[in-house]
């Protein structure tokens, strides 16, 4: 994994922190910086997107319909090693088609949505073969970093670093020690879906290839000053 940490712009505020009310205490100067940490991490999960449609006289009609046509492509999942609770229900609906100037129904249309956690992305192309191949549509597909919370942590350690690097040039700086942290608040960018892609809907699909994302934390942290 490839740890890099972006140049930033540290944010320095040198103050006091206010006593409370009342309190004959003096007041304690402070330093607060912001420091950034950055994790490249590869995305190992992709999220398939596909479904059916059918027609109907009745939406009783249509409804079973489509079941039956959706019972061979979730057989076709499971044939390529796709996990039963990694095929989800994204939507169903059953709507009135209307005819003629007068809206009258002439027929209802249903249609099921599923989506498909892979977790192995070098079978992608495999699991959207299967499902345009059992008779389903596709919607698309996105690539994404199925656990980024370890990469989060190592972010957050560097954040922290470069914060105290930074406080204690300032406080060298003005002829100050740094001393313990008086508080710390983090911004973190953590992304789901990183990438995506619509394949053609053909017998012959574009493998997605997975690629490097950057997760970012930004922490400001006041530390007191001792002199």
């Amino acid at each position: 994994m490839d740890i890099r940490r972006p140049a930033a712009v540290a944010a320095l505020l040198l103050g006091f922190t206010p006593p409370p009310a009342g309190a004959q205490i003096r007041p304690v100067p402070v330093v607060s910086v912001v420091g950034e940490g950055s994790v490249d991490v590869i995305q190992d999960i992709a999220i398939v997107s596909a479904g059916v449609t059918s027609q109907g006289k009745t939406a009783r009609e249509a409804s079973d319909l489509n079941g039956r046509l959706m019972e061979p492509v979730i057989a076709a999942l499971r044939v390529g090693g796709i996990r039963q609770d990694d095929i989800q229900t994204a939507r169903v609906s059953v709507t009135p088609q209307h005819q003629g100037s007068a809206g009258r129904i002439g027929s209802f249309q249903a249609t099921n949505q599923v989506t498909v956690k892979v977790r192995d992305v070098t079978k992608v192309s495999d699991v959207i073969d299967r499902l345009l191949g059992a008779g389903s549509t596709l919607s698309g597909a996105e690539l994404l970093v199925g656990d980024p919370s370890a990469a989060m942590d190592q972010a957050r350690t560097l954040a922290i670093a470069d914060a105290k690097r930074k406080a204690e040039i300032y406080a060298k700086a003005i002829g100050a020690q740094l001393g313990r942290p008086m508080s710390v608040s983090e911004e973190a960018q953590s992304p789901r879906f990183l990438r995506s892609a619509t394949p053609a809907m053909t017998g012959s699909t574009t493998p997605l290839t997975p690629g490097e994302e950057t997760l970012r934390v930004s922490v400001t942290v006041t530390y007191e000053l001792q002199y």
